[in-house]
């Protein structure tokens, strides 16, 4: 967006001019005079800004609601359509598509139950709608809460979020969301492993809480660990994951609580990517800082900035520019304005040329586990390799910055809970179907992760896993089996449940607290347990392949207090 004009027209009235969708508005704000005779500058500077960033890459707001909208997530697609319904397809192992199944789709439907909606953001495997009430409304993977309905239970449609009204935006982030309410204050819920919530904890949140310190935001924006907002000062503040500098406060440790990125004023607009973010300033130049492994700075280097720097050769238009006055409309409270032209925007200037970066040596050789090494393509769900480094080097200091997989998309790269001196990386099988294996056929891949230490130094390493064609997967080849404990050790009576999308089974668990199923296909299974008085589990995910069984799975269930 472009702020085209700013001006006064009569006392009692001050009007502007943007660009928004394509479209060229003007707008007046009217009301009664202030001190003065005068409407006061504070108020139209910020109407100015809330309309300049309602439409920040990966935040949905209020004043798109007579826009239609797009969003996506890991692997499907969402869309809100002019008359407040929201659409989707694609994958749907979680729910996400909202249409009370898990069945993949691969035309669009209509998210139940849903409408009078203005606004839709996309997590990785999650969405969010918020609807014109000031409601906001939440369905797929609840994991780490971030449904904020107070359970981890996936929803197939959707559900509201717990305690929440008054909300003008939403943004979703992989697994953890925010939403901005009307005084000013922003919301969060759902995982804090890095502190992305901000209020100043690492503990996943199932309900809203308010962010730390936090007052007259006026935009919000969340992607993979981490979170930013605007202010009506113009200042952008961040919190969560740092490990790149992305938070901008010229270091690269995790927040829990907002800190303000540094040397940086002016902003009207952001948006933020995994490991790094954008700001346009009312200048029209563009700043950005964290990850620049590929260049994403537009410095001209590859070097990984914590503070913000310019964007070189880029300038998307002087803000401040008055252009010449065309005829105006005029905003009443909950108003939108009407378009009147449709502008052409500006041509973009040529690319930089990224220079090719230069290997640190000695080069590091990790150890890369595919934990499959027979992958059916009957399977669904995710799959997933783990990355060892040699001894001497701390795991918490790898930045993957390449994860190739012939046939599959791959995912984040995070640490394993269980094994604090691995990490995960993640791809997904559906991409796999694409992999030209028939039945009784195997085909061999090669995964390959490539990055660096924090101290620059590279690292890279792969492993191979054979691919089964369809068609070709035996029944009773596996089983699993483990322990659900609480506090106090062994939980007798807790009921333990294990499915994918073509079976399910439950057991119960004994006095050791011992649950086993048997003869279970080659696949994918997700495993919980409940029991009355205790918090459901998260879901814990594991894939059966040829002579591959799974023992001594804990699961711990905390007390309700």
């Amino acid at each position: 967006m472009a702020i085209l004009k700013k001006g006064m027209k009569a006392m009692e009235k001050k009007c502007f001019s943007f660009i928004r969708s394509g479209s060229l508005y003007n707008a007046c704000l009217a009301g009664r005079k202030g001190y003065g005779g005068k409407l006061t500058d504070f108020w139209c500077t910020f109407i100015l800004l809330v309309l300049c960033v309602a439409t920040a890459a990966n935040s949905a707001s209020l004043f798109a609601a007579t826009t239609p909208q797009i969003s996506g997530g890991w692997v499907h697609s969402l869309s809100l359509k002019s008359d407040g319904t929201v659409w989707a397809w694609g994958n749907n192992n979680y729910g996400q598509l909202g249409d009370g199944t898990t069945t993949e789709r691969h035309t669009p439907v209509q998210v139940s139950s849903l409408s009078g909606v203005i606004a839709i953001a996309a997590g990785d495997i999650h969405n969010l709608a918020l609807k014109s009430d000031g409601t906001v409304w939440a369905w797929g993977c609840n994991d780490y809460g971030q449904l904020g309905d107070g359970t981890t239970t996936d929803r197939y449609s959707p559900v509201q979020v717990s305690s929440l009204s008054g909300v003008i935006a939403i943004a979703a982030g992989g697994f953890h969301n925010l939403a901005l309410k009307s005084d000013g204050t922003v919301w969060a819920w759902g995982y804090n492993d890095s502190g992305q919530l901000g209020d100043g904890t690492t503990t996943d949140r199932y309900t809203p809480v308010q962010v730390s310190s936090l007052s007259d935001v006026i935009a919000v924006v969340s992607e993979g660990y981490h979170s930013l907002v605007v202010k009506s000062d113009g200042t952008v503040w961040a919190w969560g994951y740092n490990a790149y500098g992305q938070l901008g406060d010229g270091t690269t440790t995790d927040r829990h609580s907002p800190v303000q990125v540094s040397s940086l004023s002016g902003v009207i607009a952001i948006a933020a990517g995994k490991l790094h973010n954008l700001a346009l300033k009312s200048d029209g130049t563009v700043w950005a800082w964290g990850y620049n492994g590929y260049g994403q700075l537009g410095d001209g280097t590859t070097t990984e900035r914590h503070t913000p720097v310019q964007v070189s050769s880029l300038n998307l238009g002087d803000t401040t520019t008055t252009p010449t006055p065309v005829a105006t409309s005029t905003i009443t409270p909950g108003g939108i304005p009407t378009p009147i032209a449709t502008q052409t925007p500006p041509p973009f200037p040529s690319p930089l040329t990224t220079p090719t970066p230069v290997p640190t040596e000695p080069l590091i050789q990790a150890t890369v586990d595919i934990q499959d090494k027979t992958i059916n393509l009957d399977s669904t769900g995710t799959f997933f390799a783990k990355i060892r480094l040699p001894s001497g080097y701390d795991i918490d200091d790898i930045r993957c910055k390449s994860i190739e997989c012939e046939g599959a998309q791959a995912s984040k790269c995070e640490k394993d809970k269980k094994e604090k001196k691995k990490r995960k990386v993640y791809f997904n099988i559906q991409d796999l179907d694409d992999l030209d294996v028939g039945a009784n056929q195997t085909k061999t891949i090669e995964l390959t992760v490539t990055g660096e230490l924090t101290d620059g130094t590279p690292f890279t390493g792969s492993d191979k896993a054979q691919v089964r064609g369809k068609g070709d997967v035996p029944d009773g080849t596996g089983w699993i089996d483990g322990k659900v404990t609480s506090n106090n050790g062994p939980l007798e009576g807790a009921t333990v449940t294990i499915e994918n999308k073509s079976f399910k089974d439950e057991t119960i668990t004994d006095a050791s607290g011992d649950y086993n199923f048997e003869n279970l296909a080659w696949g994918s299974y997700k495993v919980t347990a409940k029991k009355a008085g205790y918090i459901k589990s998260p879901s814990q995910y594991f894939r059966l392949s040829e002579k591959k069984s799974y023992d001594n799975i804990s699961i711990e269930l905390q007390e309700k207090k």
